[in-house]
C-alpha cells in the first residue's frame, strides 16, 4: 500500500516534491528487491546445498520448510518434508513438520494420518504436539467457516 501511495503521489504531484517522491519510490523498490533476492538466495543455499547434502537432517528440513512457506511455496515445503519422512520414518520432529505442512496446504486427512503415525512412534511427543495440532486445525476450520 505504501509503495502504491508513493507511486500515485509521484505521478500526481506537480510541485517540487515530485522528485522526493520518485527518490523514495526508487529507494523503496531497491530495498524490496534486495530483500527478495536475499530471501531467494537464502532458500537456494539451504535447499540447494544443505538439503541436497543432508536431506534427512531435521534442522535443515525445518529451515527449508520455513523459508519455502515464507516465500509462498507451501507445496514445495510439503514435498521436502514428505521426502524426508519417507526415508526417516522414526523422527517425531519430521512427523510434526509433516502434520503442520499438510494442514498448511489444506490436506487435513494427511495431517490426521501423520498424527496417528506420530502417536504410534512416540506417545510423549504426540501428547506434547496435540494442542498445537488442535489449535491449527481449529484455526483452519474457523477460517473456512467464514467463507461459506
Amino acid at each position: 500500500l505504501t509503495f502504491q501511495n508513493l507511486q500515485a503521489w509521484a505521478v500526481g504531484d506537480s510541485t517540487d516534491k515530485k522528485g522526493k517522491y520518485y527518490q523514495l519510490l526508487l529507494n523503496t523498490f531497491l530495498k524490496k528487491e534486495a530483500v527478495e533476492k536475499v530471501n531467494l538466495a537464502e532458500i537456494q543455499d539451504v535447499i540447494g546445498v544443505g538439503l541436497k547434502q543432508h536431506p534427512l537432517n531435521e534442522a535443515i528440513v525445518s529451515k527449508a520448510v520455513e523459508l519455502l512457506n515464507k516465500n509462498r511455496q507451501p507445496e514445495k515445503a510439503y514435498q521436502v518434508v514428505l521426502n524426508a519422512i519417507s526415508w526417516r520414518k522414526n523422527s517425531p520432529m519430521l512427523y510434526q513438520l509433516y502434520v503442520q505442512q499438510a494442514l498448511t496446504i489444506g490436506m487435513k486427512d494427511y495431517a490426521e494420518d501423520g498424527m496417528k503415525a506420530l502417536q504410534k512412534l512416540s506417545p510423549t511427543d504426540y501428547q506434547r504436539f496435540l494442542p498445537t495440532y488442535q489449535a491449527k486445525l481449529a484455526s483452519i476450520e474457523k477460517a473456512s467457516a467464514g467463507f461459506q
